[in-house]
């Protein structure tokens, strides 16, 4: 799941909520009201807005970490190298980013 979720075996609604977190993370600027009714079909206005809120304060301090330079701490990166399909976790988010704009980011090197 972590490589694809579309080819996981999930209910529509980890589906719908799930299409609406990566809409939410890859194009913020593109979310509609017809995204966030696509949540309300399979959650309460709560549970929408758990879901709205949780992507995206993730989102948030992602990009904090990312602008920042942070990595991950020894234990931290011992611990997802050491983790099943660890091989996304061993890098943060910044590293891989700018690994893919061909931009070397702190620390990487």
């Amino acid at each position: 799941m972590k490589h694809d979720w579309r080819s996981a075996p999930l209910s529509e609604a980890d589906r719908a909520m799930l299409t609406y977190a990566e809409k939410l993370t890859v194009s913020p600027s593109s979310m509609t009201l017809d995204d966030l009714d696509g949540l309300r079909v399979h959650f309460s206005e709560e549970q929408a807005l758990d879901i709205v809120t949780i992507a995206s304060l993730f989102n948030f301090i992602d990009r904090v970490a990312d602008a920042l330079g942070v990595e991950l701490d020894p234990m931290m990166k011992q611990m997802a190298e050491s983790a099943p399909d660890g091989e996304a976790l061993t890098e943060v988010a910044a590293p891989m980013r700018a690994h893919s704009k061909g931009v070397t980011a702190k620390g990487t090197g």
